[in-house]
């Protein structure tokens, strides 16, 4: 991209695309002083509030559902689908750097057999990091929700923050459970900069009795 100032003082871009780019339309816009260059293949992103047109303002942004996995094969018992969204905010740089995007670690007491076996409740641990070489989060709060049919319906567990981004979910099995149950596993944190993840697990780990 060339950008020049024109006898009027406007400013004018013009774009040469990228390899497999030669359909995309670039529109531009000043304002303030700043000019912006848009991809056409970005108007619904703008649309959609999900892409700042700007991209100077440091606001709340979400990714796109997308960063999905699945296995689908039979000889696979656990974890056969999991789904993440992450929420953050994102001032402007001049190079590129590591997006503040949550994770999330898990603790469970299972055995060989990825299952848990004793009766009544059992803790899970949570811990919430940020991306290899982004800042810390602090301050973040946790929700937990557990399911046994697949993710129709949740049910809340008890947290309890342990420090240091910690957390640990009581789980109460069902009372009249026989047999082997699945757990399917729900976390949402959000830490005190505003930034957040949701993550389903299904079918994270069984119980059986």
């Amino acid at each position: 991209m060339t950008v020049a100032k024109g006898p009027d003082g406007r400013q004018t871009a013009s774009v040469r695309p990228g390899p497999g780019r030669d359909g995309i339309v670039f529109h531009t816009f000043e304002q303030d002083g700043h000019l912006t260059v848009l991809p056409s293949d970005a108007s619904p992103l703008v649309s959609q509030g999900r892409l700042d047109r700007r991209r100077g303002a440091d606001q709340p942004r979400q990714l796109p559902p997308g960063a999905d996995t699945s296995r689908t094969s039979p000889d696979w018992d656990y974890a056969t689908a999991t789904a993440t969204t992450w929420s953050f905010r994102s001032p402007p740089r001049d190079k590129p750097t590591e997006l503040p995007l949550l994770q999330l670690d898990y603790a469970v007491p299972v055995d060989a057999h990825n299952t848990i076996a004793r009766a009544g409740s059992y803790g899970v641990d949570v811990t919430g990091r940020a991306q290899d070489r982004a800042p810390a989060p602090h301050g973040s709060r946790v929700q937990v929700e557990i399911s046994y049919d697949d993710g129709r319906t949740w049910r809340p567990a008890n947290v309890h923050d342990r420090g240091h981004d910690t957390f640990r979910a009581t789980v109460d099995r069902p009372r009249h459970q026989s047999g082997t149950s699945y757990v399917t596993l729900r976390v949402t944190a959000r830490g005190s900069a505003g930034n957040s993840v949701q993550q389903t697990v299904s079918r994270a780990w069984a119980e059986r009795r």
